[in-house]
């Protein structure tokens, strides 16, 4: 049983090493948002001309944005909480409530995924495409599903790891070595 789950746990890694790179991809659309409707500012009031597809872009990286981010900061730990209940919670009750809402959520964003992958044949089939920029609609619904696969990813990884730390059989100064240990390691 140690083998698999020590299996499991570098499968977890390696998932995690790639999925740290959406906060680069991120950091890079977020970049190109800025410069865009920086761009499209400038362009307005100084050169007097309208950018129609400014709007339309920084909208859709926006989106990419959101849903790349809300999978990094999950990943990163910077979730939000109500810390003044949390806080005042044993670190094992800590976790048992992790655990909990973790797996509500995953359960409601894996049928928000599920809904997500069955637009995407119907968006290809119908050929419907923006007004300014003539971009694909599904495309969007692609990156929508990137972003909702990511996170999927990412939370199942923490629950797995936080249900492994909090193992029945043991302390919780065991644990906090043990997660010192990995850091470090």
């Amino acid at each position: 049983m140690s083998n698999v789950l020590k299996k499991i746990d570098n499968i977890c890694i390696k998932i995690e090493k790639v999925l740290t790179w959406g906060g680069v991809i991120g950091g890079i659309g977020l970049f190109a948002t800025v410069f865009i409707i920086f761009y499209a500012v400038l362009s307005r009031y100084v050169l007097n001309i309208a950018l129609p597809w400014s709007v339309e872009l920084g909208g859709y990286l926006l989106l990419f944005i959101v849903w790349i981010g809300v999978a990094n900061s999950f990943r990163s730990g910077e979730i939000p909480r109500m810390l003044l209940i949390y806080r005042s919670l044993s670190p094992k009750t800590q976790a048992v409530l992790d655990i909990c809402t973790w797996s509500i959520t995953l359960i409601f964003l894996l049928l928000l995924l599920r809904e997500e992958i069955k637009l995407i044949p119907h968006f290809i089939n119908s050929g419907v495409v923006s007004v300014v920029m003539q971009i694909p609609r599904w495309w969007l619904a692609i990156i929508v599903t990137i972003g909702l696969a990511s996170l999927c990813l990412q939370m199942g990884i923490s629950i797995y790891l936080r249900w492994r730390r909090l193992g029945p059989l043991e302390d919780e100064s065991t644990t906090e070595n043990q997660g010192q240990q990995a850091a470090n390691g």
